[in-house]
């Protein structure tokens, strides 16, 4: 097991202070961020730095889920192993071996983060058929954990509960006591009503265009603000797609040797995106959505991608922009007046 400090109660604030944690260069989310600071605070009042709180992260895709949990790892210095309720559902191959999908999978993540830490009177014992362990302080993240399936659910129910906190697996069980289960949801709605009992939400909510431009500025500091103004006009309201357009002008500015400000147009117009900011893609799903609402299915089907990428990639920005473009209720995506605005402004 690793060496933990257990700080003083005034140490302990002065360590949890937004300044002095990894949080100290994230841009937005405040009100989440206090929170995430409060459970920080309580991990570091024991030895083990665990925190006894299971918390969910719900909001649009896109807001930061991920980078939030692993700085709340990095901040209490505990492992963190990352997942997804596809993943935790398909199952994995290890090796050539197949792992099924369900509590055998998340076990397994476990045990292969903790291959050389594994400690407790457990460890390597046996009870009846099982292999029985208990896990060292750690994170555990499931993105999109409302898509788990019942059965995964319903283990990682008891997994979860504070007074129970036993993983069961075909031949193996570990004492989750020690773990942080953190999960991510863009639908809260489709939670089991277990969960929402066992896990403490906290709402996450689209950047603004102002944040995104910090954004940009904070990972690029040669640029000045006009041109990452310019960036995020043309690159994308989503932080992720912003800065991997801050790289591509920065990238060709180089290449035929002028100044990024001068090349953001001509790297927007080789990315498909139109003189109002627009890409095409996106323009194709507020076409699709101008008959009537549609799942995501058939959506995907409409625009010729991959639901995942609808939803991780192209949907975002039409929801995040001010005011919204698309609307999601109900399971399906609709256009808003905003989103007709837009079409009739190019005659579409």
């Amino acid at each position: 097991m690793g060496t933990f400090i257990v700080y003083e109660e005034d140490v302990r604030r002065w360590v949890c202070r937004r300044a002095n944690t990894p949080f100290c260069n994230y841009v937005g989310q405040d009100a989440a961020v206090e929170r995430i600071l409060d459970i920080m605070y309580q991990g570091f009042g024991n030895e083990e730095h665990a925190v006894q709180e299971n918390i969910i992260l719900a909001g649009p895709p896109s807001t930061g889920k991920t980078t939030l949990a692993k700085m709340l790892a990095e901040g209490l210095n505990i492992p963190a192993v990352f997942t997804d309720a596809n993943q935790v559902n398909g199952g994995i191959t290890v090796s050539g071996v197949r792992i099924p999908g369900g509590s055998d999978t998340v076990i397994h993540l476990i045990l292969d983060a903790f291959a050389r830490t594994l400690v407790g009177p457990l460890r390597g014992a046996k009870a009846g058929s099982f292999e029985v362990y208990v896990a060292d302080p750690m994170l555990l993240f499931i993105d999109e954990i409302h898509g788990l399936g019942r059965r995964t659910a319903d283990a990682l129910l008891k997994a979860t509960e504070r007074k129970d906190a036993m993983l069961f697996g075909k031949n193996k069980v570990i004492n989750c006591k020690n773990i942080t289960w953190v999960g991510a949801t863009t639908d809260w709605g489709k939670l089991p009503p277990a969960f929402r009992t066992r896990f403490m939400r906290i709402d996450l909510q689209p950047p603004t265009v102002e944040e995104v431009v910090q954004i940009v500025k904070l990972n690029n500091p040669t640029l000045d603000m006009e041109t990452c103004q310019k960036i995020v006009f043309y690159g994308s309201l989503v932080p992720r797609e912003a800065l991997a357009f801050a790289r591509t002008v920065q990238r060709y500015a180089e290449r035929i040797g002028s100044v990024p400000a001068d090349c953001v147009w001509a790297c927007a117009q080789r990315e498909g995106v139109d003189q109002w900011g627009m890409h095409r893609k996106r323009l194709e799903i507020l076409q699709a959505l101008k008959g009537s609402p549609l799942n995501l299915r058939n959506l995907g089907a409409a625009v010729a991608c991959e639901g995942e990428e609808v939803v991780r990639y192209w949907i975002p920005p039409l929801l995040f922009a001010k005011p919204p473009l698309v609307k999601f209720d109900l399971s399906a995506y609709s256009i808003t007046e905003a989103g007709l605005a837009e079409l009739a402004k190019r005659g579409l």
